[in-house]
């Protein structure tokens, strides 16, 4: 930016040095011939610095006008940047989470469901396993905070709070493996009046990834 301004101060200079001496020893010139009167001879030098001024402010205003438009581009670029890392560091801080002794208690009372509970994944009768969360109440509410945690980072992805590809690399299995397995019990969730849209984003996203490679 500093260069730029040092380039058009150079540019004005050479362009005031160079053109100024012209004007004044033609005027002089002029003058001195018996054709033109002092009266003619000012309207001419008077009208010649209007127009090298015009000029030198119209190649001014054009590097002006570029040095804004980088400058914006520049801001944008940065903006961008900031944006994204930010996006990144809330992604992975997301990921830690699931490090945590809260979230690993989930998981392990997940897998402890699935071994059971038999049929789960094909069975779309999920009174057995209903009843199962009725009567171990810290299962359900295990199993509650890994869906709603899983439905959370969703609705994060579609605001772009967070970023998609990291999430996805790190968590693509764990979340169709789990979408597939309770697939009957959050469809018997929505089914129940005011509970239309439970666990929604979470389906849909586990649809669009679909099955991890």
């Amino acid at each position: 930016m500093l260069k730029d301004k040092q380039v058009n101060f150079i540019l004005s200079g050479v362009f005031l040095t160079l053109c100024i001496p012209l004007i004044i020893g033609l005027v002089l010139f002029l003058w001195i011939l018996d054709d033109f009167n002092f009266r003619d001879v000012m309207f001419f030098a008077t009208g010649s610095v209007a127009i090298l001024t015009f000029i030198l402010h119209t190649i001014n205003g054009e590097r002006d006008k570029k040095f804004k438009q980088e400058q914006m581009e520049e801001t944008k670029a940065f903006n961008e940047k900031n944006l994204y890392n930010k996006k990144c560091e809330r992604s992975y801080l997301i990921i830690s989470q699931f490090y945590k002794p809260e979230m690993v208690e989930s998981l392990r009372a997940y897998r402890e469901l699935k071994r059971e509970v038999p049929n789960l994944i094909k069975n779309s009768n999920v009174e057995p396993f209903k009843e199962h969360l009725s009567k171990n109440p810290k299962d359900h509410s295990r199993l509650h905070l890994l869906l709603n945690s899983f439905e959370n980072i969703a609705i994060q992805i579609k605001k772009e709070f967070i970023d998609e590809d990291i999430i996805k690399d790190a968590m693509h299995s764990m979340f169709y493996n789990i979408y597939i397995t309770l697939h009957s019990y959050i469809k018997d969730a929505q089914s129940e009046k005011g509970h239309e849209k439970c666990w929604e984003d979470f389906v849909k996203l586990c649809r669009d990834w679909g099955e991890p490679n």
